[in-house]
């Protein structure tokens, strides 16, 4: 295990408490992405830490890639690669924690797939689990339609100014978040729907289509970043460890808990280029490459409240500095320059 990942287990450690996790059955979707390799990579790790017996983890995707999985051939890892509806999957999951979707406006070409991906594994899981204590549940902000560029924490949820090819991805989120409830009634489990704002850190892939993530992989190879917009919309980063402990946060009022995960420190798509530019050491400016391809966001700022979490104690610990150089380094790690 590297430098950068000990001490973000160390610092992680300090901040949740995986107990509960302990020798449990987890169902982990959209294993290959950045947000779910993270959970099973930190909580795998964190049970270690912690001496506790390990979880047995069933890791699923769609496209099959696993490399951003630490210790592959970790006897409590299963792996299942190809359409969920193809899983047979066993009974006897306690934990779910449902991360399987596109997540880049580059993705959202099939409003089919972007509601299966997030629909079928829950159409299943309900059919077939009966042990099931908790499902966590990766929402996104962009389900706060028109309010999204306000303090969102609950306001209108229109549509009609979102382009219709943005509007498949939040829609998709709000259908899900309405059969995770069904299941928690059903089932009589807990459950949480984070409403996630942008986040990144280690295991963002290249081409991933999101600007940031492509600013960050542009400086990793010791390039320059391409904007497709003027750079000017104000957005918030959240780096993954960050992420984890609001994930985790633990809360004694409530079993049933829906609230937004992000950053309140605001900064513009071009002060974001530059800053990752500054950090990896990479001279010069981010270049303007418009492309009139790409469809631009109609939320010129996005302001998450999260002051629920604040109430829990939760609180932002890693800067966007450190962010960027941490997950600098773990692209420079694992990738084959």
């Amino acid at each position: 295990m590297n430098e950068i990942i000990t001490e973000e287990i160390l610092s992680l450690n300090s901040r949740v408490n995986v107990e509960k996790f302990e020798d449990s059955k987890i169902l982990v979707t959209g294993a290959s992405g950045m947000l779910g390799s993270y959970f099973a990579n930190s909580l795998t790790s964190l049970l270690q830490l912690n001496g506790k017996r390990p979880a047995k983890m069933l890791l699923t995707s769609r496209n099959g890639n696993f490399s951003n999985i630490r210790n592959r051939s970790n006897e409590n890892f299963s792996y299942y690669s190809g359409h969920f509806n193809q899983l047979l999957l066993e009974d006897g999951f306690e934990f779910v924690f449902h991360a399987a979707s596109p997540a880049s406006p580059t993705q959202y070409t099939d409003p089919d797939a972007i509601m299966e991906a997030n629909l079928i594994p829950l159409r299943k899981i309900a059919d077939t689990q009966t042990v099931l204590r908790e499902i966590f549940f990766i929402s996104a902000g962009e389900t706060y339609g028109n309010g999204l560029s306000e303090q969102s924490g609950g306001e209108t949820r229109e549509f009609q100014d979102v382009p219709e090819s943005r509007r498949h991805y939040p829609l998709a989120k709000l259908a899900a978040e309405d059969s995770i409830r069904n299941i928690a009634e059903e089932k009589d489990c807990a459950s949480r729907i984070i409403k996630l704002f942008h986040c990144f850190g280690p295991g963002v892939r290249e081409n991933d289509g999101r600007s940031f993530a492509d600013f960050i992989w542009a400086v990793a190879r010791g390039g320059v970043p391409r904007m497709k917009s003027a750079g000017d919309d104000l957005r918030s980063f959240l780096y993954l460890e960050d992420v984890m402990a609001g994930l985790l946060v633990e809360s004694e009022n409530e079993i049933n808990l829906e609230f937004n995960l992000g950053s309140r420190e605001m900064i513009s798509i071009s002060d974001f280029a530059r800053k990752v530019m500054q950090v990896g050491n990479v001279h010069g400016e981010p270049v303007r490459d418009y492309d009139n391809s790409y469809i631009q966001s109609p939320h010129k700022k996005i302001t998450p409240n999260c002051e629920w979490l604040y109430s829990q104690g939760w609180a932002e610990m890693v800067s966007l500095d450190d962010a960027i150089l941490r997950t600098l380094k773990s692209i420079k790690l694992s990738a084959d320059f």
